[in-house]
């Protein structure tokens, strides 16, 4: 079996072969796990002020980071029109006890751009 050390948590995982690897790589080859993703995307958004932007991605029903190891579930998605893309969808949702905005263009694509809103 495989394996790769995770450079943030620093454990020993096993390298995945059926949908993935198991980890992410940045430019200098260092590799986080999966579940390490995880904790970087809820830090950005905990860390983010109203105003600030970031993307993940949009699945149709929620929110996810690239993996998929975060999840978060909007309470409320509408549709509109839109000239470029077809539709834009809006979705609102809470982390932690902030509030968030998000739009996805189209449906060729799952990109989220999301921007911390004021509560």
């Amino acid at each position: 079996m495989c394996t790769f050390i995770c450079s943030r948590c620093s454990e020993e995982k096993p390298r995945l072969h059926n949908g993935g690897t198991g980890y992410a790589e940045d430019k200098d080859g260092n590799k986080t796990c999966y579940e390490c993703c995880a904790e970087i995307d809820r830090e950005e958004l905990r860390n983010m002020k109203p105003g600030d932007k970031t993307t993940h991605y949009w699945n149709g029903k929620e929110i996810t980071n690239w993996p998929g190891t975060l999840i978060i579930f909007p309470h409320y998605f509408t549709k509109s029109r839109h000239n470029f893309g077809g539709w834009k969808t809006h979705i609102w949702f809470k982390f932690e006890g902030n509030d968030f905005y998000a739009y996805q263009i189209g449906d060729s694509n799952q990109s989220a751009h999301i921007r911390r809103i004021k509560n």
